[in-house]
């Protein structure tokens, strides 16, 4: 009987085994799925509480309903709609208007809505006061949105506004106007009408943005036109003629025809001038001038347009022209010019590596679209310059035994140090020439980085041999695992790929021979 019981707790015991298993795989299915619904809930909720809301504010305002006293407050899908009722609407009007349908149906709410509840009171509080201006009305657009904001005489005026805005086919209007419900008067209604005429060519397939401001002696707007069309419609419409009444601003054009930029390198420092519409933009320019000649040798004369924009065809040209920046070293003189769509190279160089290496970062304006004028010159080395060149020659056996670097580093050992300092030596002895310091890479790693770590080692050897030599006769240029001296497949190889070069160049503009 012995015998018995334990062969029964023998088979027992895989079985049990097996549900606890199956157990565990159900709990891991219904955790994944509770954290992929707690995962929809904390992303996707927040951005459909706020379509709802957009849409519902939308549907009042296209009604003619003020939403000025009203407060929305949102549970995900739920509404609760508290203040006061806009005057002469009812809450069945405005529950009406919400749902969509006059049948009670839940299922019928506008846009989604699950449960509508409202919680309203007749009549303004007392807290509610309006502005003293009997007209003040302020609108922005950004290509998406119209918000309009301030105070207008009547209801009939705000509708005015209200329609044209979404006239102009932008379907997101956020409408903030109070309504001071005093008798409008027909001078004010004509400059509602001017206003309204103006809006109507302010909608998304025509501006990138805009900013409209009324009062009952100005109507100012400025705006930035997506073309050259939209651009005459919106001063066609600003030609307003009504006593006592100005109308002044201004419509700029957003093309990327019309982005001019110039970056201008006497050898040594960079200025950057023209016009770009963002902050952003503003910075990545000077970043790219500051990688190619270092900040303190980069004059900024850039505006920022007042009209902001990062349109995606803004930000992708100036990227475009950032990438060629970046590249004009020291040394190289000339300009870049960004002018009508067609980005110009006029340079003078020293070799025709350096040539090469900025030939090839016109590939980025190439995909921004832009037309390309190269004209980049070599200079070839003059006497002096190959007796340079050949004393620098007669130390590279020295220079690749000493002057390498740990993977990943830039760091200059002792013994590399000895060695640049008989490199300074030959440079000091030619004071008219300037020699471009080359940083190497094995193939390590991804090829930006490479890049980066190629110029940061030749940016060391340049400063270690400008405590002794002259900082404008030296450049540095980085070419990542490019130009390898060996093959990358063995430590050896990739050790003596981790390398820098010198190459003379020509004689710097000011400097004696």
């Amino acid at each position: 009987m012995t015998a018995t019981l334990t062969d029964h707790k023998e088979q027992q015991a895989p079985l049990n085994k097996a549900v606890w298993d199956n157990l565990r795989i159900r709990m891991w299915v219904i955790s994944a799925f509770l954290l992929l619904f707690l995962a929809t809930i904390l992303i996707i909720a927040p951005q459909i509480q706020q379509r709802l809301d957009r849409q519902t504010k939308n549907r009042l305002a296209q009604a003619g309903v003020s939403t000025a006293t009203l407060e929305f407050d949102w549970d995900y899908r739920n509404l609760t709609v508290s203040g006061y009722l806009p005057e002469g609407v009812s809450p069945d009007r405005l529950a009406t208007i919400m749902r969509g349908s006059f049948e009670p149906s839940s299922a019928l709410f506008a846009q989604g809505i699950r449960h509508l509840r409202l919680d309203l009171e007749e009549g303004l509080p007392v807290a509610v006061s309006f502005a003293e201006e009997s007209l003040l009305v302020e609108v922005t657009t950004d290509g998406v949105d119209a918000t309009l904001e301030g105070v207008v005489q009547s209801d009939s005026q705000r509708n005015v506004l209200v329609q044209a805005m979404l006239a102009s086919g932008t379907d997101n209007v956020f409408d903030n106007l109070e309504v001071q419900s005093i008798a409008d008067t027909s001078s004010v209604n004509k400059k509602i009408d001017a206003l309204a005429a103006l809006l109507q060519q302010t909608g998304p397939t025509q501006v990138r943005r805009s900013e409209i401001k009324l009062n009952e002696e100005e109507l100012y707007y400025r705006v930035l036109a997506k073309d050259k069309n939209s651009a005459q419609a919106i001063e066609s419409a600003a030609t307003v003629e009504i006593a006592n009444f100005n109308v002044k601003g201004g419509v700029e054009l957003l093309s990327s025809n019309r982005l001019n930029l110039v970056a201008v390198s006497d050898g040594e420092r960079m200025t950057l001038k023209g016009k770009v519409y963002s902050d952003s933009q503003h910075k990545r320019l000077m970043f790219a001038a500051s990688e190619a000649v270092g900040a303190q040798n980069v004059v900024d004369n850039l505006a920022i347009s007042e009209f902001q924009s990062d349109a995606p065809e803004l930000v992708e040209r100036v990227d475009g022209v950032a990438a060629v920046v970046s590249r004009f070293a020291p040394g190289i003189t000339g300009d870049i010019s960004l002018s009508n769509g067609e980005l110009s190279i006029n340079a003078e160089t020293g070799s025709d590596s350096v040539r090469e290496y900025l030939a090839s970062s016109t590939a980025r304006a190439h995909r921004a679209g832009l037309s390309l004028n190269e004209n980049i010159t070599v200079i070839k080395p003059e006497e002096d310059s190959v007796a340079l060149q050949s004393a620098l020659d007669g130390l590279i056996a020295e220079v690749r035994q000493t002057v390498i670097f740990s993977s990943g580093d830039s760091v200059l050992s002792p013994s590399a140090m000895q060695t640049l300092d008989k490199v300074a030596l030959k440079i000091n002895s030619y004071k008219g020439l300037v020699v471009e310091v080359e940083g190497h890479t094995d193939d390590v790693g991804r090829a930006g980085t490479n890049e980066k770590l190629s110029q940061s080692r030749a940016n060391a050897v340049r400063d270690y041999l400008a405590t002794s030599v002259t900082s404008n006769q030296l450049i540095a240029v980085g070419y990542g695992h490019r130009r390898p001296l060996e093959t990358n497949d063995t430590p050896e190889g990739r050790q003596a790929n981790r390398r820098v070069h010198f190459t003379v160049l020509k004689k710097p503009n000011g400097l004696a021979g």
